[in-house]
């Protein structure tokens, strides 16, 4: 672990499956990276929210909800949304931060995903 303590800084790093993770600390909320399969995933944690999102730049929000699907998306910019559920679906849709979406999945299953202080998605 390296880091500058004057800063906050903390950087450490994983190597299991070749994942690296490194992270900002900044009081009450926490910076992560991930690199898995070429994917980078980085952001800062809400307090209190299940919402993982770069808070200065507002350009990616990652939540995970109860059921173990995943929500990853562009928040400030209203850009895309991907809603990965529990069978590996894929739904992909314009998204803005407490605004509701729907779309139809592979399965034919709706899902409803909306973004606001933090992430969710249900499948119908």
């Amino acid at each position: 672990m390296t880091g500058e303590a004057a800063r906050g800084l903390k950087t450490s790093g994983v190597s299991t499956s070749g994942d690296k993770i490194s992270g900002l600390n900044i009081p009450g909320e926490r910076m992560y990276g991930t690199m898995r399969s070429g994917l980078r995933i980085a952001g800062l944690k809400i307090p209190g929210d299940n919402t993982n999102g770069d808070m200065a730049t507002g350009e990616r929000i990652i939540g995970t909800k109860v059921n173990g699907e995943r929500i990853i998306g562009h928040s400030a910019q209203g850009d895309v949304m991907r809603v990965e559920n529990s069978h590996g679906d894929r739904i992909s849709g314009p998204i803005r931060v407490g605004d509701e979406m729907k779309a139809d999945n592979t399965t034919g299953e709706k899902t409803e995903f909306t973004l606001a202080k933090g992430a969710s998605a249900s499948n119908k």
